[in-house]
């Protein structure tokens, strides 16, 4: 009997050893070496340490170098259902497939495979964007945008328009709100105002025009139009040909020497050229009433612009914000 007890322990203590005790050594996100696609983020705390949140990529695998979660699933749960996703938030992952956003500013959205997962913030914690832990994370007190800085205060929501919050005093704990349906929040006004989209006409999904970050969708009813006015993640922006959020950046870049179209502009074209190893580029703009033409892949001219060309740009209808790229 003693023998078995023995063996027992021995076993047991060779359970534990092989579990591989979760410590914050510093700021950031990083893998649970003990479960397939779990991971735990350390955030600073008011004791000079470091408060650990579990969490997991909801059957997928966690990429520790990229610092999101992959489309590799877990060997444990490729014979069992994935959770399903947070359909309100799908549009959020459209154009990044897996990475950590901020919907607004007490909700991360988790973006596996295009699919949404979501984790609200406690109190004293917001969603914040940051470097370290990869994208959105629930991070106390920051960033400014989202707390009470002035008593009797109202502020729209950094993530969303739609959202605002009340504050009663400085440091105190905000009040969320939404406002209705095709509506955003004005600071100046303090109060919820139609948005700056144009009445619907037709049928279908449009940027912005003054935003190519914004989108909105047109959808005909019995009595009118419902529309719906939608945000990009960050660093994307709606892109009118796939119909999705994507980085317009790749768009921007040379990737081979030649000429090619401006997809923000039917006037303007790029000339990408090497030099010293490296591919560089120019941009020119054709003369007034010209518009530039494609004749083969890299290859194109300047034409007389009839008003003939129906061809539909990535981001031809709408204004790219200067930061984005």
């Amino acid at each position: 009997m003693a023998t078995c007890n023995t063996l027992i322990l021995m076993l047991l203590g060779v359970a534990c050893a092989g579990a591989e005790k979760l410590k914050c050594q510093g700021e950031g996100r990083f893998p649970n070496p003990n479960l397939c696609g779990a991971y735990y983020d350390c955030t600073p705390n008011n004791a000079g340490g470091y408060d650990m949140v579990k969490d997991d990529c909801r059957g997928f695998a966690y990429n520790s170098g990229a610092r999101h979660c992959s489309e590799k699933l877990c060997e444990t749960r490729i014979k069992r259902s994935v959770t399903s996703d947070n359909h309100p938030y799908s549009r959020m992952c459209e154009g990044l497939s897996d990475g950590f956003l901020c919907a607004n500013c007490k909700t991360v959205v988790v973006c596996v495979k295009g699919q949404a997962f979501i984790r609200h913030c406690i109190d004293n914690f917001f969603c914040s964007e940051l470097a370290q832990f990869g994208g959105g994370v629930c991070y106390p007190d920051h960033p400014a945008e989202c707390k009470c800085v002035s008593p009797n205060d109202f502020r729209v929501d950094p993530y969303d328009p739609q959202r605002f919050f009340s504050c009663r005093d400085v440091g105190s704990k905000p009040t969320q709100y939404r406002c209705p349906e095709g509506m955003v929040f004005d600071e100046t006004a303090r109060e919820c105002s139609a948005n700056d989209l144009p009445p619907c006409s037709t049928s279908g999904t449009f940027a912005k025009s003054s935003n190519c970050s914004e989108y909105y969708t047109c959808i005909a009813v019995k009595n009118g139009w419902l529309q719906k006015h939608y945000i990009c993640g960050a660093g994307t922006a709606y892109n009118a040909v796939t119909g999705t959020c994507e980085n317009p950046c790749v768009l921007l870049e040379c990737q081979n020497e030649g000429r090619f179209a401006d997809p923000s502009s039917k006037h303007n074209y790029f000339e990408c050229y090497m030099l010293g190893g490296k591919l560089k580029q120019l941009r020119y703009t054709c003369p007034e009433t010209y518009r530039w033409e494609v004749l083969s892949p890299g290859v194109g001219k300047c034409v007389e612009d009839h008003g003939k060309d129906l061809t539909v740009r990535p981001y031809g209808e709408c204004t790219m914000p200067k930061d984005l790229c």
